[in-house]
C-alpha cells in the first residue's frame, strides 16, 4: 500500500485518493487535475484548471442541505427587500404627485 504525501503535509493511502479523486471527480472535475493536486500546489496549476477547482468546490458545497437553505434564505430577504424597496419607491411618487398638486391648487386659489 503506497503512503503519498498531500500537499499540506498531510499522508494518505493510495487507496484514499483514488476513492477522494472518484468522489470528486463525480462533481465535474477531471482526475488528471486532482491527482496533479496531490503532488503540486494549486498555485502552481494554470488559471482554467483553478478555476475548475473553485467550481467544482462551489458544487460540492451547495449539495449540503445547510448552505442551501443560507442561500435561499439570504435570496428570500433580497426579494423581500427590493419589493419592500419599490413599494416605498411608489409611496414616495404618489406623496411628490398629491404635493405637486396640492401646490397648483393653493397656487390657483392665490390668483383669482
Amino acid at each position: 500500500m503506497a503512503v503519498i504525501t498531500t500537499g499540506d503535509g498531510g499522508l494518505i493511502t493510495e487507496a484514499c485518493l483514488l476513492m477522494q479523486m472518484t468522489r470528486v471527480s463525480s462533481y465535474g472535475t477531471d482526475p488528471s487535475l486532482m491527482s496533479m493536486l496531490a503532488i503540486s500546489n494549486i498555485f502552481d496549476l494554470p488559471p482554467a484548471s483553478k478555476l475548475t477547482i473553485l467550481t467544482t468546490l462551489i458544487n460540492q458545497v451547495l449539495t449540503y442541505a445547510q448552505f442551501r437553505e443560507i442561500i435561499e434564505e439570504a435570496f428570500d430577504g433580497s426579494r423581500d427587500a427590493k419589493r419592500e424597496w419599490k413599494s416605498f419607491g411608489v409611496e414616495m411618487q404618489k406623496r411628490e404627485k398629491e404635493e405637486s398638486e396640492g401646490f397648483t391648487l393653493k397656487a390657483g386659489m392665490k390668483n383669482t
